[in-house]
């Protein structure tokens, strides 16, 4: 259950990055995303905040994935702390997208971050 609760976390933050390399390079997706505030195609400063956004999750993609032993196992204790931080972050994001204006966002992306969010979580203990 780990292997597979890490896969399923590390999946969603691989999608989650290439969603955010889409919105980086113009994709009208932005009612999905920093609030809905810039409707369809985002505002340069909101395609940079995406693509700054591309290489952080695919670390927590990394850090989950090392945590389950399946890279680097030799290194799963030393992100425990790590884990709990990419726990944290998901479980800020799931109410912060819970109380998007966006109602695209609020359906799409929290449930999306809950389940990675409980995922990470079941990896960390369970590692």
């Amino acid at each position: 259950m780990t292997l597979l609760a890490a896969v399923v976390a590390s999946l969603i933050f691989v999608l989650l990055a290439a969603f955010q390399a889409a919105l980086a390079l113009g994709a009208p997706l932005g009612r999905f995303a920093w609030g809905g505030q810039a409707g369809d195609v985002l505002p340069p400063r909101l395609q940079v905040a995406s693509a700054a956004s591309v290489p952080v999750l695919l670390a927590m993609s990394v850090i989950v994935l090392i945590r389950a032993g399946v890279l680097y196992s030799m290194w799963s204790p030393a992100m425990y702390w790590p884990c709990w931080a990419v726990f944290l972050f998901l479980t800020l994001n799931t109410f912060a997208n819970l109380g998007s204006k966006s109602q695209s966002e609020r359906r799409l992306m929290t449930p999306i971050a809950a389940i990675a969010a409980i995922a990470v979580l079941y990896t960390n203990v369970s590692a």
